[in-house]
């Protein structure tokens, strides 16, 4: 008996006899592997947010309200990115655009977000340390955050250029 896992895969192998068709699909694939990529790091933004939320928590119930600045500056940071990178283009051209976006444009979309990847990673590793510190280190904590928080914001700018 056919699954429809097997008529689909065979039917997508047909369609890809018809002239541009495969090269559609192509493109259309690396926009979903991008679209999965950006909502993954979006997710794991909101979690960072959510571990600041928790460090602001601690910090109000020890009474140290003048050292939540910092924090909720880092939160605001920290929101607008992730709403930043959850709603980025997706390199979508109008159907009848002279302009159409193509693999090689693609390719460097999700080669940024790939790169943006990383630069989390060393975000989470210093919100984690981050959380080991003493209240008055914190200061010193935030600032390569909020660097780091800055070039993804550039990256996220450079990768609306590449359509």
């Amino acid at each position: 008996m056919l699954k429809k896992e097997d008529i689909g895969h065979g039917l997508e192998k047909a369609a890809r006899i018809l002239p541009g068709i495969g090269s559609y699909q192509d493109r259309e694939s690396s926009r979903e592997a991008d679209k999965a990529l950006r909502m993954k790091l979006s997710g794991r933004l909101n979690q960072l947010l959510d571990q600041v939320e928790g460090l602001k928590s601690g910090l109000a119930k020890k009474g140290a309200i003048r050292n939540i600045l910092p924090l909720e500056d880092l939160s605001r940071h920290l929101e607008k990115v992730s709403r930043v990178m959850e709603f980025a283009s997706r390199g979508y051209s109008p159907l009848f655009s002279r302009k159409h976006i193509d693999e090689e444009a693609l390719d460097r979309i999700y080669k940024c977000d790939r790169g943006l990847l990383g630069l989390l990673i060393e975000m989470e590793e210093a919100v984690q340390v981050l959380g080991g510190k003493s209240e008055p280190e914190w200061k010193a904590g935030i600032e390569p955050i909020r660097e780091m928080l800055s070039r993804m914001e550039t990256s996220l700018k450079e990768r609306e250029t590449f359509q």
